[in-house]
C-alpha cells in the first residue's frame, strides 16, 4: 500500500509542479471534469488516495500527519459527489 500512496502523491505533487509552470493549462485540464462523470472520477481518485494514504501511515516517519492527511482527503473524496457541478464550476471560475 505504501507504493500505491506515493504513486499517487507523485502524481499530486506533478499536478502542483504542472500547475505552477502552466497554470492556465492546468484549469483546461480541470476544466474537463466539470461532467457529471468527471465529477466522480475526482471523488472516486481522493477517496483512493486517503486510503492509501490512511494505511501507509503505520509504517512512515510522521504516522499522526499521514494519518491526519489521508483522514481529510478521505473525507474530501465522500463529500466531493454532494458539492454539485454547479458549485465545482463556480471554484473553477473564482
Amino acid at each position: 500500500m505504501i507504493l500505491v500512496a506515493l504513486v499517487l502523491s507523485v502524481f499530486i505533487v506533478a499536478l502542483g509542479v504542472f500547475g505552477i509552470i502552466a497554470p492556465s493549462r492546468l484549469l483546461a485540464v480541470a476544466r474537463s471534469f466539470q461532467t457529471p462523470a468527471g465529477l466522480y472520477f475526482a471523488a472516486v481518485f481522493r477517496f483512493v488516495l486517503g486510503v492509501a494514504l490512511l494505511l501507509a501511515a503505520r509504517t512512515s516517519r510522521s504516522p499522526q500527519i499521514v494519518y491526519l492527511l489521508g483522514l481529510i482527503i478521505l473525507i474530501a473524496g465522500l463529500m466531493t459527489p454532494f458539492f454539485g457541478l454547479e458549485r465545482f464550476r463556480r471554484l473553477l471560475d473564482w
